[in-house]
């Protein structure tokens, strides 16, 4: 819609064809039917310096040469760096999201290793030195690092720009599923510790936006972003959110409980919060609730544990939770927006008489 559009780009006043988003100068043209995307240059160059090269582009193609045909012909001595910008112009081309996310991978552990490296001299050993020095820390975002590499020179092969793709067969560390979830007593540590940090804290939102991911199963990520203005009602509704594969939003139901610790938030800042996440908060008070082994993520399966315990049907725990793989949920969805408040609230009311009474 016009709103996506106005965020994701700035129309140049003197050349409609040339857009500047947050990773460059872009020219949109149509040659031979095709529309076509092109950067052409950093954000770090004079914008006159970047017109001039549009209109010499735009002269070109108004002769009938693609300067992208052009672009690819020369390939062959190409930084990784340059087919990671192609990869990105083809993931927004096919309306994927997070793109934002990626780049910040690219920049923080791709970049330095291999960004400007020649595509034709990047090897498995490159990839698997990058995935090993990452995995000292980062375990499951060493991972995600050859997921990416690996999709970017998959793109480069089907542009003919490669033959190979060195992210192939690159092993990756073993991923365990964690299940944990808090029990009764654990709970009860937690709100207690909870309601005492409220009465002292100079930090309220911070426990708020513990309690929302109790009363909710949202993902932290999902309300560090959330806006006031995806506030509607009872339900915070978000339209980029990391399970989005099919351009439906994020609905996050609040019950009376949750609703009314957002209410009793100033709306002073854009987002709800105006925190992307309380992880000194956390980290203080989990060890002294004695649950230091416990990770904000493992709230959300705990609601998880309570949905399945006080509602009938698996689907309507994958609604409240927001699982994209549970088809029945998808499917359904316009259905069960109403009952799914209903049973928002059926699953507050559960925990604050299962565990928060006494």
């Amino acid at each position: 819609n016009k709103e996506q559009k106005m965020a994701r780009y700035q129309v140049d006043r003197d050349i409609r064809q040339l857009r500047k988003t947050k990773t460059g100068y872009y020219l949109y043209y149509r040659i031979a039917g095709k529309k076509t995307e092109m950067k052409i240059a950093s954000l770090d160059l004079p914008i006159n310096v970047v017109r001039d090269m549009a209109y010499m582009l735009l002269g070109d193609i108004a002769r009938g040469k693609d300067p992208m045909q052009d672009r690819r012909e020369a390939k062959l001595g190409e930084t990784f760096k340059d087919i990671f910008e192609s990869y990105l112009i083809d993931c927004r081309n096919r309306g994927v999201k997070r793109i934002g996310d990626m780049q910040k991978m690219y920049d923080k552990y791709i970049d330095k290793p291999i960004g400007s490296k020649k595509i034709k001299d990047i090897n498995r050993g490159d990839i698997k030195r990058m995935h090993d020095d990452i995995s000292v820390n980062y375990k499951y975002a060493a991972n995600r690092i050859v997921d990416l590499v690996r999709a970017t020179f998959n793109n480069a092969i089907a542009l003919s720009l490669t033959e190979v793709n060195p992210a192939t067969f690159v092993k990756k560390n073993k991923e365990e599923k964690r299940e944990r979830y808090l029990n009764q007593l654990e709970l009860n540590n937690l709100v207690t510790e909870l309601n005492a940090r409220a009465k002292s804290t100079d930090y309220p939102n911070s426990i708020k936006f513990i309690w929302l991911c109790i009363l909710t199963g949202a993902r932290k990520g999902e309300l560090g972003k959330a806006k006031w203005s995806d506030l509607h009602i009872n339900k915070i509704i978000l339209k980029e959110h990391k399970t989005d594969k099919d351009g439906k939003p994020r609905v996050i139901y609040l019950s009376n409980q949750a609703l009314n610790i957002i209410n009793s938030i100033p709306r002073d800042t854009e987002t709800i919060f105006g925190i992307k996440e309380p992880a000194r908060m956390w980290k203080s008070i989990r060890k002294t609730a004695g649950i230091e082994d416990v990770r904000m993520h493992d709230l959300r399966h705990s609601f998880g544990s309570w949905a399945r315990k006080s509602l009938s049907k698996l689907e309507e725990t994958g609604d409240l939770l927001g699982h994209a793989d549970l088809q029945s949920t998808q499917r359904y969805a316009h259905i069960f927006e109403e009952d799914s408040m209903e049973n928002a609230q059926i699953v507050g009311n559960y925990i604050q008489k299962k565990y928060m009474n006494g």
